[in-house]
């Protein structure tokens, strides 16, 4: 397991009131963020797209806006966006799926 969490990096994108930063996480850390975003984010969207060397990506959006009762942010009021950039493989990493077990219907 810590061979496959090693080799599937994802880069988490964050903006804090104005300010950009970012993160690479693993897939376990990643998965744990995504979930719990799901979960407390006021807006949260996915995505699925390919780079411009055709590498399948998927995007993971979340926003927390100021003063929501949602969050733990809201007690700053900070106005949050995180954004979760990982490849395909990485998705398939994540839920022990093989590329040919998604073409299944």
């Amino acid at each position: 397991m810590a061979a496959t969490t090693r080799k599937h990096r994802v880069t988490e994108y964050t903006i804090l009131n104005d300010q950009r930063d970012h993160l690479d996480l693993s897939l376990t850390q990643a998965k744990d963020r995504i979930r719990s975003a799901r979960r407390h984010a006021d807006t949260f969207h996915t995505y699925k797209f390919t780079t411009r060397d055709n590498t399948p990506m998927h995007v993971a959006y979340a926003h927390y806006q100021p003063n929501s009762p949602r969050h733990g942010f809201s007690k700053y009021g900070a106005d949050v966006t995180r954004i979760y950039q990982l490849t395909e493989a990485a998705v398939f990493a994540a839920f022990g799926l093989s590329e040919r077990d998604n073409t299944k219907p």
